[in-house]
């Protein structure tokens, strides 16, 4: 019984890493998106134009390409660490949900043959039931997407 405690302990220590990570790369990412956004208007408030490109306005250029290159950079990690997300939790539902619903309807089958009532033996075949429908809504949330796939992810991009 210990044994089945530690892969959740795990992916709690990983759940909560990869929190981290995704919360710090969003922060990173707005705090660039802010920058871009003061660079644009650094270059419309003095007037840089590309015919007399000013060594200010060339720096601002490299500056704001840079960050665009770090944005992209930061985008692509977090849509990894997102993916990583989305196998740990189809992990989780998967062994622990999935296997914790199919051993209680296991454990449900042996009582039944321990009742004596036909009362307690409808409660019995009304728990199966429940324990069933668990079991094809979580193969049904899974096949539906409800866990997000690669390609329903939303990235803030800037141009």
């Amino acid at each position: 019984m210990e044994a089945s405690k530690e892969p959740t302990s795990r992916h709690a220590d990983a759940d909560g890493a990869d929190q981290r990570r995704i919360a710090a790369l969003e922060a990173v990412n707005r705090d660039l998106l802010a920058r871009l956004a003061a660079a644009d208007q650094h270059q419309r408030d003095n007037g840089c134009r590309f015919e007399a490109a000013t060594s200010e306005c060339q720096r601002a250029e490299q500056e704001l390409e840079r960050s665009r290159v770090r944005l992209r950079a930061l985008a692509s990690e977090l849509t990894l660490a997102e993916a990583r997300e989305r196998r740990r939790l189809a992990s989780a539902l998967h062994d622990e949900v999935g296997q914790g619903l199919a051993l209680s309807r296991m454990k449900l089958g042996l009582l039944g043959h321990l009742l004596t009532t036909d009362e307690a033996r409808g409660v019995l075949s009304e728990l199966r039931d429940l324990f069933s429908r668990m079991s094809q809504r979580i193969r049904t949330l899974y096949g539906r997407g409800a866990v997000p796939q690669a390609g329903q992810l939303r990235l803030l991009q800037h141009r």
